[in-house]
C-alpha cells in the first residue's frame, strides 16, 4: 500500500461535538522544469508528509470556535515532532510532521501498519463570526437565517453567505459587523467590475484545494491580487503556496506581478529566484525580466540579505545575470 492518500478514521473533541480532526499522509509536490521542454514540470519529492486536518461540522444551535492546536505527534515509535497551528471555522490543515519516503516505507513493510500518536491541546476561542448570523439546520447542511449574500460581477451572480465571506474577507466582515450601515450589506448584494467572473468565483469557492488546474499564469496572478485587494489571507496563503513557479515561467510570472500589482506573488516569485539561483539553476530569458521587477528583486537582495549579496553567496552563485541569454545543453 502507498502511503500517499492514506486518511486515518475522524475524531471529536470530548464535549464540543462540531470540532473534527484526522491525518493524512501525503506526498510533498515539488516545481521544477524539465530541461528538455518548454513544459512546467511538478513531480512528487521523496518524502512523506503527515498533514493535521481540523474543521467545524455542522451541529444544532452550535456556535464556531477558532482552533489553537498545540501538539506533538509521533509515528510508531519515531522521535515525538511538536506542531502548532490554528483552524478557523472551515476545513484548514498544516503538516505536522515529514519523514522520508525510505524511513516510512521500511518501517511500514516491518510492521504492517502505522500509530499515529498525537497530544497536547486545544484552546478553544469563539468566532468574532458568530453574531453575524443566526444558525438553522436544514437537511443536514448548516445554514444560516438572512446570511444569503450575492457577489454580482458582470451580468453574472454569484450566490454565497456573510458568514463565509467574513470569514475569510476582513475587508466583509468590516462591512458585515460596522457600525456604518453600508447600502451593500442592506441590499445583501456587492458589486465587483475590476475583476473577471472566473477569477472572482475561483477565490470564493472556498473548497477549491487545488489551484494548478485550469489556470493560466495571467489568471492566477488576478487570483493573487482578488485575494490581496479582499485581504483573504488564508486564500493568499494557498495561492502562494501553489504558485507554479519555475525556472521556465519564473520571468513571465513576475512581469505579470509587476503589471497587475500583485506584489504578495512577486515575492513568491523573488523566493523562488532565490533558491533557483543558489542551486545553481538557470532562469529561462532572464534578460527579459521587466524593470519593475528588476528593481523589486534588486531591492529585497540588498535590504534582506545584504551580507549574502556582498559576499557572493546566495543567489549569486549562479553564474547567471540579468542578461544571461537562457541555453540549453
Amino acid at each position: 500500500m502507498e502511503p500517499d492518500g492514506c486518511i486515518t478514521r475522524r475524531y471529536r473533541v470530548d464535549g464540543f461535538p462540531q470540532i473534527e480532526y484526522w491525518c493524512s499522509m501525503e506526498n510533498p509536490i515539488v516545481e521544477g522544469a524539465d530541461s528538455d521542454d518548454d513544459d512546467d514540470d511538478v513531480y512528487v519529492s521523496e518524502g512523506i508528509n503527515v498533514v493535521f486536518h481540523c474543521r467545524s461540522v455542522p451541529c444544532d444551535s452550535s456556535p464556531d470556535y477558532i482552533v489553537q492546536a498545540a501538539c506533538t505527534i509521533a509515528v510508531n515509535d519515531k522521535q515525538p515532532h511538536a506542531f502548532s497551528a490554528q483552524f478557523d471555522i472551515v476545513e484548514d490543515q498544516c503538516v505536522a510532521a515529514a519523514y522520508s519516503y525510505g524511513e516510512w516505507k521500511a518501517d511500514y513493510e516491518k510492521r504492517r501498519w502505522k500509530h499515529i500518536y498525537i497530544t497536547g491541546i486545544f484552546t478553544l476561542e469563539l468566532s468574532k463570526f458568530n453574531n453575524l448570523v443566526q444558525w438553522t439546520e436544514a437537511d443536514g447542511v448548516r445554514g444560516a437565517v438572512n446570511d444569503g449574500f450575492i457577489i454580482v460581477v458582470g451580468n453574472r451572480e454569484i450566490v454565497t453567505s456573510k458568514l463565509k465571506l467574513a470569514a475569510f474577507s476582513t475587508v466583509f466582515a468590516a462591512m458585515f459587523e460596522s457600525e456604518y450601515i453600508w447600502t451593500e450589506r442592506v441590499e445583501g448584494q456587492y458589486q465587483i467590475d475590476d475583476f473577471p467572473f472566473k477569477i472572482v468565483q475561483g477565490v470564493l469557492d472556498f473548497h477549491i484545494r487545488n489551484l494548478k488546474d485550469d489556470w493560466t499564469l495571467e489568471e492566477f496572478v488576478l487570483l493573487g491580487k482578488f485575494a490581496d485587494k479582499y485581504d483573504m489571507i488564508s486564500r493568499m496563503d494557498t495561492i502562494l503556496k501553489q504558485a507554479p513557479v519555475t525556472p521556465v515561467n519564473l520571468v513571465k510570472l513576475s512581469n505579470l506581478c509587476v503589471r497587475h500589482g500583485c506584489e504578495s506573488l512577486l515575492g513568491r516569485c523573488f523566493g523562488a529566484l532565490c533558491e533557483y539561483r543558489a542551486h545553481g539553476l538557470q532562469i529561462k530569458d532572464l534578460e527579459l525580466l521587466g524593470k519593475g521587477a528588476k528593481e523589486y528583486f534588486a531591492n529585497k537582495m540588498f535590504t534582506e540579505n545584504p551580507g549574502d549579496m556582498r559576499a557572493g553567496r546566495g543567489i549569486n552563485k549562479c553564474p547567471q545575470d540579468w542578461n544571461y541569454s537562457y541555453r540549453r545543453g
